[in-house]
């Protein structure tokens, strides 16, 4: 089994390769379907459910999932041989967006979530080409600004709200996926605490 090296830490290895180095990436991409909740109906088709419900249902097959993959000691491509044995990166990540589209609005959800999914990737892509983790960051920020900023504007949010959100949420995401908070995976922190930040300012200020 291939295992690459992606910074100077043992832990942070990716199994598989270079191909698996991408199918972490790829997928981390795909936390962004998660933005998708807030454009559904507030009572599920067929089931009649709230949709809030989607949330802690969407956390519990990832659970149930990853309690049989590290039982069966099972391998998924792009993993981190210190996820083998503990909850993989992804589960975190759906964790983190659950409790996003809990609380916080379409307005400061949705760009969060998006950005968040490709601003964490090019940090570890700046890493794995050997680069400093002032650049890792500095990049990071900047793929999370544009991101938040192009998605605010494609879902019409008031421009001054967008450039507030972006200036506040941009350091806070940078800074959840630069340093290690209580043990906590940055595919949590990044979603968790920059949306938190926005939710809070939201409400305060900006609705």
């Amino acid at each position: 089994m291939t295992v690459i090296r992606e910074k100077q830490n043992a832990g942070t290895d990716t199994l598989g390769g270079e191909k698996g180095r991408y199918i972490r990436r790829l997928a981390h991409g795909m936390i962004m379907i998660a933005a998708a909740y807030y454009y559904f109906p507030d009572e599920l088709p067929v089931t009649g459910l709230p949709k809030w419900t989607l949330a802690p249902a969407a956390v519990a097959i990832v659970l149930i999932a990853e309690r049989v993959r590290i039982k069966r000691s099972m391998y998924v491509p792009g993993m981190r041989p210190h996820e083998m044995k503990r909850l993989g990166s992804y589960t975190y990540a759906v964790i983190g967006a659950a409790l996003v589209v809990l609380i916080a609005p379409a307005e400061v959800g949705v760009p969060s979530i998006i950005a968040m999914a490709w601003a964490d990737p090019v940090a570890g892509e700046i890493r794995n080409r050997g680069r400093s983790e002032l650049s890792a960051a500095i990049l990071s920020g900047a793929t999370y600004a544009v991101i938040f900023l192009t998605i605010a504007a494609l879902i019409e949010l008031d421009p001054v709200t967008a450039l507030i959100l972006a200036a506040c949420l941009t350091p806070v995401a940078v800074a959840s996926e630069s340093f290690d908070i209580v043990g906590l995976d940055d595919d949590f922190t990044m979603l968790f605490f920059p949306a938190a930040v926005g939710a809070l300012l939201w409400m305060l200020f900006l609705q």
